[in-house]
Parts: C-alpha cells; sequence; structure tokens
C-alpha cells in the first residue's frame, strides 16, 4: 500500500541543522519519522493551547450535571430492554 504524504522543506540555521544532526542523522532513515513525531506533536499542543485561551475567555459557567438531575426512567425517551420486555408482555397479557 503506498502512502501519499506530502512534502515541506524546511530551513533551519547551522545550530539546529547541527542539533537534529546529532539526534537523528541525515543517513538514518528515521529523521522523516522522527520530524514528523516533533510536528505532529507540537501541532497537537498548539491546538491543546488554542482549546485552553477559549474556554479561559469564554469559561462554562453551568454546573457539571448531576446523575440526580435526570430524568427517571418511566420518563425516558427511549425504554430499557427491561421496559420494553415487561411492556410486550403486558400487551401480550391483554
Amino acid at each position: 500500500m503506498i502512502i501519499h504524504m506530502k512534502q515541506v522543506l524546511v530551513q533551519l540555521d547551522d545550530a539546529t541543522a547541527a542539533q537534529l544532526e546529532k539526534v537523528a542523522p541525515g543517513s538514518s532513515r528515521k529523521r522523516s519519522e522522527f520530524l514528523r513525531g516533533v510536528i505532529a506533536r507540537a501541532v497537537h499542543e498548539t491546538l491543546e493551547q488554542r482549546t485552553r485561551a477559549a474556554y479561559e475567555r469564554w469559561p462554562d459557567h453551568a454546573p457539571p450535571v448531576q446523575a440526580a438531575d435526570w430524568a427517571h426512567e418511566q420518563n425516558a425517551v427511549h425504554p430499557t430492554a427491561k421496559r420494553a420486555r415487561a411492556r410486550i408482555r403486558r400487551s401480550k397479557a391483554r
């Protein structure tokens, strides 16, 4: 199976390139894997920071839902299997 990947050209300063060479040598095929992991981690962290910032700007003031606040099973839109079987037995008994 061939997976198409987009190529991106990135220019690095000499110091960063030297550090990258120590961590993931260019002669190793693992450099691309290493860089993909670093980029994926950086993208994930950036998105998390944006989400955190959005919640800080517009916090959710609603209190958490408590189980006691839920409707009783008798008022459920979709009955449980136990209630469905009981309803079927009642209809057969008529």
